[in-house]
């Protein structure tokens, strides 16, 4: 398959890839999900990687479902740019 870039939201498998990838590689995760990758793969693998403080792994979404405003600003910035 061939990909442009990877945008990937609390993809907690991630953690095991050791090798950064060929295309721009975005990821976002909640600091308190208890299967974010360490500091130093965060910012050895991905080529950006925001973390949300006092967030878990749903960070995405609120109790409705609807992510919040300043998470859906973060990844339409990512991925329009």
């Amino acid at each position: 398959m061939h990909l442009e870039r990877l945008v990937c939201v609390s993809s907690t498998r991630l953690r095991y890839e050791r090798t950064r990838l060929a295309i721009p590689t975005h990821t976002f995760w909640g600091e308190c999900d208890p299967h974010r990758p360490d500091e130093e793969w965060c910012r050895s693998i991905p080529n950006h990687s925001q973390v949300y403080p006092g967030l878990g792994h749903s960070f995405y979404h609120q109790a409705s479902g609807v992510p919040s405003a300043a998470h859906q600003a973060d990844l339409i910035r990512v991925l329009t740019d």
